[in-house]
């Protein structure tokens, strides 16, 4: 097994599009995704709505980080997902 898409030369955002597949609160726009596309091209991530985020913005659902990350001071420094994992 092992995950699918070889993520060891592509750039952050290709990474984090690449995650956020799984790890965001999302809609369907389609039948899944295909690899290379954009995140957007395939699903409608999820607004900051008091129901889904904390008042900090912290998701409140651990697997569904990808809002959270995506707008947090480590985000903006250049920290990527497999910095702390190796997916």
């Amino acid at each position: 097994a092992g995950f699918a898409v070889d993520l060891k030369d592509k750039d952050a955002t290709v990474e984090l599009e690449t995650c956020a597949r799984c790890h965001a609160r999302r809609a369907p726009l389609g039948d899944g995704f295909t690899v290379g596309k954009r995140l957007m091209d395939d699903y409608l991530p999820s607004v900051l709505t008091r129901e889904l985020y904390a008042l900090d913005g912290k998701i409140k659902d651990e697997v569904f980080e990808h809002g959270s990350f995506a707008q947090s001071k480590m985000a903006e420094k250049g920290v990527r997902c497999s910095n702390c994992h190796n997916p």
